[in-house]
């Protein structure tokens, strides 16, 4: 698995990589970690599927954690972030930046593996399969599934696809939610719940016909 991670301040990035050297999930595939000093070099270096997951600082010199967040999840709307701060409190303001992880500086060893585990989860999520008679999809790929009578209809962020099955056949799909009895929504890709409608990051809208206080309990990210 490989991590970009972001601090402007040396000695901070240096706890960050002794912290996931330590405390990041044991596993056969090995670690590699990309490590750059401002939000301005992570974005000059990123490339859609080069990396699992971003840890960022929220406060640097020059652009901020925030705004470098947003711009990598302009391109890719499913990557993991985390912040590493001092900040108490994450405070995205306008951004609507969804985060999988506050790690803060300088805490608790239990506080640093406990928030690895979270961003560990979530890009294993990305890189899960669906198989299918048109092909394999990684779920950082599925938009959202839509039942058309037999055919189950599959939104990708390649294109659109059929296939012969039934909505009720994909309730174990991690990350993803069924929104009405015909929809089956990747959480990676939804903005926002509205009344009855699901807006998706990419502006599409899909009907919403389950009760919102459900919804509500869920964690999107």
């Amino acid at each position: 698995m490989r991590l970009t991670i972001c601090d402007d301040m040396e000695i901070y990035s240096d706890l960050l990589k002794e912290m996931l050297q330590k405390y990041w999930p044991k596993t056969k595939e090995p670690l590699e970690i990309d490590s750059f000093s401002s939000g301005e070099e992570v974005l000059a270096n990123y490339e859609n599927d080069k990396y699992d997951a971003a840890i960022l600082d929220v406060q640097m010199e020059g652009i901020t954690g925030y705004e470098t967040a947003y711009e990598i999840l302009k391109q890719d709307p499913t990557m993991v972030i985390a912040f590493h701060t001092s900040h108490t409190h994450i405070n995205t303001g306008s951004y609507e930046i969804e985060y999988s992880a506050h790690i803060p500086k300088g805490g608790s060893d239990s506080q640093y593996h406990h928030e690895f585990e979270k961003v560990y989860k979530d890009a294993c999520a990305r890189n899960l399969v669906f198989q299918s008679s048109v092909g394999d999809f990684k779920y950082k790929e599925i938009k959202y599934f839509r039942q058309n009578w037999r055919k189950l209809m599959i939104y990708t962020t390649k294109g659109e696809f059929v296939i012969d099955g039934h909505i009720r056949n994909l309730n174990n799909m991690t990350k993803f939610i069924k929104t009405s009895k015909k929809y089956y929504v990747n959480k990676m890709f939804i903005k926002d719940f509205k009344m009855n409608l699901v807006f998706l990051k990419d502006g599409s809208k899909l009907p919403l016909e389950v009760d919102l206080s459900y919804l509500n309990k869920i964690q999107r990210f």
